[in-house]
Parts: C-alpha cells; sequence; structure tokens
C-alpha cells in the first residue's frame, strides 16, 4: 500500500516499553520544574505554564485509557462485488477490514496493520494510516492477487492510535477470524473423446467401450456437445434455459479412472509447469465428477499419497484438499514407487499419467500397469519455452496409449475432446 512513511514509522513505534518510559518521565519532569518555577517565581507567567503544561498532563493521562482496548472489527473477502469464501488462483479479491475504535478525546488518524497466513507458507503483511469517520469506524482495504492454491487465514490485527502531539502511542490486538482457501485454476472438460459412445476409433480399449454402453433409462439433462443425435436433444430443458441440452442416459456400468500425478521435483523446468499439472489433476476430478466417473488419486512425490476410486463429495473432497497443497518434493522413479506400493494400488481400470517426464521410465510404468490388464493414457507437460515433442505422443498412439501433449492448460479440452485448434467454443472452457 501507499503508505510507506506511515508504516515505517509504526514499526519503529512498536520498541518496546523503554522509550515509552522515557517519554513519561520527560514530561513529569517538565511538570515538576514548571510547578517548581511557579512556587519560587510566581507572576503570571510561570503560572500559564504551570496550568498549559497540567492541562497536557492529564491530555496524555486520560489518553492512557483511550479505550482502543476495546475496539472492535469484522473482515470482509469480495470477488467482483460478491462475498466469498472460496477462490480460485489468479482471482483478484478484495479485503475490506473494518474496526470500531472508542477512544476518549481526539484521534488524528489510526494505524492499522493486518496479517495473511499461508497454511505451510509465507505470509503477508498490510498496513495503512486510516482517519476514523463521523461514527468511529476505520475502513482498510487492500487487494490480494496472485495468491497460490491453498488455504489461508488471517492474523491478529493491530489497531494502535497516536495523541495530537504525538509523543504516546497506544495499540491493541484484535482477532477478527476469517479463513478461506484458494483452488487451483480449472478448466471445463465438455468431452473426452475415448470416454464418448459414440466414438468407437482408436485408443478405445474393450473396457472403456463396455462402461461407456448406454442405457435407455434417462439419467440427467447435460450440455450439447457438436455431433449430439437430434433423439438426444432435451426439448424441454432447452426451451426452458434458452441453452441447447441433452439427455443424459445411465451407462451399464461406470468406468474407474485412477490420476497419477507426478511430483518428481526434477521432471518439472519451472513452478508454473507443476502448477499446470496440478491444474490438469484438478479439472479432471471436475470431469469425473460432473460424468458420475468413480476417479482417484495417486500422488507420487516424497511420500505416497493414495485416495481409491469413488464418487462420493467426501472422497472429492479430499482429494481437492490434497491438491491445494501438495507440492513436487519427489526424487524417486516413478515406476518404482507404483511397484512399492503393491497389488493394491492398482485396483482401478484406466490409468492417467499426469507428468512432463517423456523416457523409458515412462514405458516402464505403463508396461507394468498393462501387465496387470489395465488401461493406460499419457497427459504430457511440454515445455512452454522449448521445442516440441509432440513425436512422444504419436510414439504412444502408435503403440495404442491414448496421448496428449498439452502446453498450457486451455488446451486440454482440445486436445481431449478431439478437436482442432478454435473448433471448442470460449463458452465450454471456463472455471470450475
Amino acid at each position: 500500500m501507499r503508505m510507506k512513511p506511515f508504516a515505517s514509522r509504526f514499526n519503529l513505534r512498536r520498541s518496546g516499553k523503554s522509550e515509552y518510559s522515557l517519554r513519561f518521565w520527560m514530561i513529569v519532569t517538565i511538570w515538576c520544574v514548571c510547578l517548581l518555577f511557579f512556587l519560587f517565581q510566581g507572576g503570571k507567567t510561570s503560572f500559564m505554564l504551570l496550568a498549559m503544561m497540567s492541562v497536557l498532563c492529564l491530555y496524555l493521562w486520560i489518553g492512557r485509557w483511550s479505550g482502543i482496548s476495546k475496539s472492535t472489527g469484522k473482515r470482509e473477502l469480495l470477488y467482483e462485488g460478491e462475498h466469498r469464501l472460496v477462490f480460485h488462483a489468479g482471482d483478484s479479491i478484495e479485503a475490506q477490514l473494518t474496526i470500531k475504535v472508542q477512544p476518549i478525546g481526539i484521534t488524528p488518524y489510526v494505524l492499522l496493520r493486518d496479517q495473511l497466513v499461508r497454511r505451510h507458507g509465507e505470509t503477508k503483511t498490510f498496513e495503512s494510516l486510516v482517519l476514523p469517520d463521523w461514527n468511529r469506524q476505520c475502513v482498510m482495504r487492500y487487494n490480494l492477487s496472485n495468491l497460490r492454491r491453498g488455504f489461508y487465514s488471517f492474523g491478529e490485527s493491530e489497531c494502535a492510535m497516536e495523541d495530537v502531539i504525538g509523543l504516546f502511542q497506544h495499540k491493541a490486538a484484535i482477532t477478527v477470524p476469517t479463513q478461506f482457501s484458494v483452488l487451483p485454476h480449472t478448466v471445463r472438460i465438455p468431452k473426452w473423446k475415448i470416454f464418448d459412445s459414440r466414438e468407437q476409433g482408436f485408443g478405445r480399449n474393450a473396457f472403456i467401450q463396455r462402461s461407456t454402453k448406454e442405457t435407455t433409462q434417462i439419467n440427467g439433462v447435460r450440455e450439447y456437445i457438436y455431433g449430439d443425435r437430434i433423439s438426444r436433444i432435451h426439448w424441454n430443458a432447452t426451451a426452458k434455459t434458452g441453452h441447447w441440452k441433452s439427455k443424459e442416459f445411465e451407462r451399464e456400468s461406470l468406468p474407474s479412472m485412477m490420476l497419477i500425478l507426478d511430483r518428481t521435483q526434477r521432471h518439472y523446468y519451472t513452478e508454473e509447469q507443476f502448477e499446470l499439472a496440478i491444474s490438469v489433476a484438478a479439472s479432471l476430478l471436475a470431469y469425473g465428477r460432473e460424468r458420475h466417473i468413480p476417479l482417484g488419486l495417486i500422488s507420487l512425490g516424497k511420500t505416497v499419497e493414495t485416495f481409491e476410486a469413488g464418487s462420493t463429495a467426501h472422497q472429492q473432497r479430499l482429494m481437492n484438499d490434497h491438491l491445494m497443497e501438495t507440492e513436487a518434493d519427489g526424487y524417486q522413479d516413478l515406476s518404482v514407487r507404483l511397484q512399492q506400493m503393491g497389488s493394491k494400488s492398482v485396483q482401478g481400470s484406466f490409468y492417467v499419467l499426469i507428468s512432463p517426464s517423456a523416457n523409458d521410465k515412462v514405458l516402464r510404468l505403463f508396461s507394468f500397469l498393462q501387465q496387470k490388464q489395465m488401461g493406460v493414457s499419457h497427459i504430457h507437460l511440454t515445455d512452454p519455452d522449448g521445442a516440441s515433442q509432440d513425436n512422444w505422443s504419436a510414439f504412444l498412439m502408435s503403440r495404442g496409449i491414448p496421448a496428449y501433449s498439452i502446453r498450457q492448460l486451455q488446451e486440454l479440452p482440445v486436445v481431449l475432446g478431439g478437436w482442432a485448434n478454435g473448433q471448442v467454443a470460449a463458452s465450454s472452457i471456463s472455471k470450475s
């Protein structure tokens, strides 16, 4: 914020009791000198000096019980004018701290200090000088931008004010508990070609073909996807909403999908590339929730975190909470880590690896899963500043393994849906 001189002054005034005591005894000494001057000299001049000094001491003494310790406060978090406690990475959040002070006497200004703490992470401090309004309320506004995914909370807020002549400062700690979360940035996936019952082409193994076979029982309404037959259009829902809607039919069996998140530190060129991996995993979780697909997560890093495949809200929340705080801290090979988990780790039916790695170690991982009759796929994260590695995807496709290379999150629904660049409507890409 633009209050650097006052902010530094505020920090200096928090020095301790020694400076406070020195100023206190200095005022007492001056008052005693004025008193002795009046007693021994007499006259109007000495009386006026003693009277002014007595009034000043009385004002400073009253300020010691200024009532600032009784201050109360509240905090609001706004995004586009709406009160929220859940945000997405990259959102610009407007924070508003309102303190109601109850001072005795004149209060020229109030110094406010707020602290934002990220769980297992950094701390940010915001300071500002505020003028109280007629209702003794002080409002400090500041923006929270470029926040990383994670859980955040606010520490104690500090409120301080000085007397008119700036000799003494009185402060108080105010607790306004506020917690909020920042979700990874996601993109909506309207269609995944290999899970589309109308697609019978390359990359659809027997399990997916069987699990995506639909019955005649309507299970709900979904957004219209280009290529839907006219018989699938839900005319009543289309007329009510003004947007094309299609019927969703129950499947004979639901596919089970496991995401393998690579958290090996040396595999990622930049921190932004790892954030892309997190966003891809979160987007696929949203896709599974929308399509009612039992979906699990295997996070391979310094520790191995396994979440069994399921479609309940509790399981979804556990996986989302893990994605909000996990970091790239692994160092061992993916195939070694997965094999160490034993047979219980491969109970899913279709495994999707999210990783920038493209080498023989990835092939060994896929061979290990295929030996257990599991379907595999690779979402390959290419280096945004490096050369294209589309040859890796073509190589895997030649071996019957669906593979997708992306540089940015917005490319994910394009490659999964089988569209060419520019054929995805902008309205289909949004935050979930």
